[in-house]
């Protein structure tokens, strides 16, 4: 029983460690155009007559 719970532990373990190698490029990508896109509003905001 501990030794089977054991595996299962291991492979979620495994599971994450992968993910979060997949995840990081995807999440800087996501950050640098969220950052882009506010920047980007803000100077059209500024443009803008009142």
């Amino acid at each position: 029983m501990a030794r089977e719970f054991f595996r299962f532990g291991a492979r979620i373990k495994n599971f994450w460690s992968h993910s979060e190698k997949n995840l990081a490029p995807f999440s800087q990508d996501l950050q640098t155009t969220i950052r882009a896109f506010s920047v980007r509003n803000s100077s059209k905001r500024q443009v803008l007559p009142h």
